[in-house]
């Protein structure tokens, strides 16, 4: 318990993405005794495993692969189904290895989860891990929803959830979580819970009731010396007063390039979409790094009346804000969102692809897999061998057994990997045959020992393959 009791101290000083990992370690740690009665097997219902997709629930099944690299790739493949939590999860608190470990906190930390659904995992999730994560997360959330949940949540028989409960009531900053707190540091019955109410509600103890003064910043923002201004200017940003919109928005018209670009920045942090008509009337008058930070605060405000002009960038000169334009629509992300990207995919800058490849790997909207496909043609081999991969990792096929044949041994040895993961009928017979046709010495025995494995499994093979 030593070393739970460490764990749990480090959790509650950690940054968000350091805190998955010693979440792992608490899961590992906690006793038997102290967590609720955890399912034998990876899915917990007949019911659970219907939700879940054919790729899923063969990813589950490749998590026990005698090969290594195939847990890890596994792993990775379960990021994309939302329906994957609880058996995540469920793996994750019993997982020893710590390759897989990493990999299924990186594929939890990936999940696509509303808050929603976060909610309903903490309330009806049936695997501890699961609604420890999902309070976890919900912290984050900061809404009254959230707030609801995880008060309910710290009523959970699991030590480990009502511990997470507590520690996400404190970072959610809702006061009306104290009482409650203040109760769980006497009465909870197990030392660990008692030490993170405590904690939670000192934060929420010593957190500001009112909103920071921003009036010197205001006076500095106006009158100081350049770079007074500017340093003020970031600092309206971050304060969440709409006062600041105005001055922000004056000032974002400065002639002084740094002035004008803090103030553009500040102006996509402050979260105020009045400022999005400004800010797009300034994609026409400015250039260079002064526009380009308006494309990011455009993508922060991530309002859907940018989308039209930023479409329009797509076709822009400048190759720069073309690569911005489709990140910042990523960010956004329209329901329409790849159809309007299709430009972008033809555009003879390879920088500009790969970010419609990276806004691809980010989203879980279905559409994305037109794009994915149509990136396996790309004139560029190694964002061929990237779509590949993702297309591997959203368990589409399509037509990866014909890139086997591809000119390039990246995108071939690409193929064979995402076959591997994959494994559809007549998967062994097409490695195979690439293995016979490979003239460089190492990609053929790379390929030849994924031909080996896929002939181990059993593979039903497809009728030009007997």
């Amino acid at each position: 318990m030593i070393g739970v009791r460490i764990a749990s101290t480090a959790f509650r000083a950690t940054r968000p993405s350091v805190r998955l990992v010693v979440l792992a370690l608490l899961l590992q740690g906690v006793p038997t005794a102290a967590r609720a009665e955890a399912p034998a097997v990876p899915v917990a219902t007949p019911a659970a495993a219907a939700a879940l997709s054919p790729a899923t629930l063969a990813a589950l099944a490749r998590l026990d692969d005698p090969d290594p690299r195939a847990r890890i790739l596994a792993a990775r493949t379960l990021a994309g189904d939302a329906a994957a939590l609880d058996p995540l999860a469920a793996r994750l608190a019993k997982e020893s290895d710590p390759a897989l470990r990493r990999a299924l906190m990186d594929a939890l930390g990936r999940l696509p989860l509303s808050e929603a659904a976060l909610i309903r995992a903490v309330e009806e999730s049936p695997e501890p891990a699961a609604r420890a994560f999902a309070a976890h997360t919900l912290g984050r959330a900061g809404t009254d929803a959230a707030v609801g949940a995880l008060l309910a949540a710290t009523a959970d028989a699991d030590t480990l959830v009502r511990k997470e409960a507590y520690d996400a009531l404190g970072r959610a900053g809702d006061r009306v979580a104290l009482d409650t707190l203040k109760r769980a540091a006497v009465r909870d019955p197990a030392a660990g819970c008692r030490e993170a109410a405590v904690a939670a509600a000192e934060l929420l103890a010593s957190a500001p009731t009112v909103p920071p003064d921003v009036t010197i910043d205001l006076a500095r923002l106006r009158g100081g010396t350049a770079d007074e201004r500017a340093a003020a200017a970031r600092s309206l940003g971050e304060s969440g007063d709409r006062r600041a919109l105005e001055p922000l928005l004056e000032a974002a018209r400065a002639t002084e390039p740094p002035l004008a670009q803090a103030a553009i920045g500040a102006l996509g942090r402050l979260g105020d979409a009045r400022a999005v008509p400004p800010l797009l009337a300034l994609l026409g008058t400015t250039a260079g790094r002064t526009r380009y930070v308006v494309l990011g605060a455009l993508a922060a405000l991530r309002d859907e009346s940018s989308v039209d002009p930023l479409v329009v960038l797509l076709a822009d000169p400048d190759p720069s804000a073309r690569k911005l334009a489709v990140r910042a629509l990523g960010w956004i992300a329209p329901d329409d969102l790849f159809t309007r990207l299709a430009p972008a995919q033809l555009d003879p800058l390879e920088d500009v692809r790969a970010e419609v490849l990276a806004v691809a790997s980010q989203s879980h909207a279905p559409t994305r897999v037109a794009a994915l496909l149509k990136a396996l043609d790309d004139p560029s081999p190694f964002l061929r061998a990237e779509a590949v991969r993702l297309c591997a990792e959203a368990g589409i096929t399509g037509r990866i057994p014909s890139l086997l044949s591809d000119p390039d041994a990246l995108v071939r040895l690409a193929a064979a990997d995402a076959l591997d993961l994959l494994r559809p009928p007549g998967a062994a017979a097409a490695v195979r045959g690439a293995a016979t046709r490979a003239r460089d010495p190492e990609e053929r025995a790379h390929l030849d020992t994924i031909a080996a494995r896929l002939e181990s499994t059993g593979l039903p093979m497809e009728a030009g393959d007997r």
